[in-house]
């Protein structure tokens, strides 16, 4: 079963298909990303993608193209254990 948040199907097919496979977490990689980030919302405003940690499982982050930092890169705007609570509200 998939939760669909966004409005447009391509965006909702992305994110579907950025987690076909088992994500096995490497202690080793931790901050680096477990996979590609996948974009949607309207004008692409938001990433998503699994990150490796320190800890037990990857973390899902979530990006905000509007909200940037000093450097004038997308802000991290959430960090959860998975994927759909990631994508909450979005």
């Amino acid at each position: 079963m998939y939760i669909y948040y966004m409005v447009d199907s391509e965006s909702t097919e992305r994110i579907k298909g950025a987690t076909m496979k088992t994500l096995t977490n490497d202690k080793e990689k931790a901050g680096q990303l477990a996979s590609k980030k996948v974009l949607f919302g309207e004008f692409n405003r938001y990433a998503i993608a699994p990150v490796y940690t320190r800890f037990d499982s990857v973390s899902w982050f979530v990006w905000d193209a509007n909200k940037t930092d000093s450097k004038g890169k997308a802000s991290i705007i959430r960090q959860e254990v998975t994927k759909e609570l990631a994508l909450t509200g979005l």
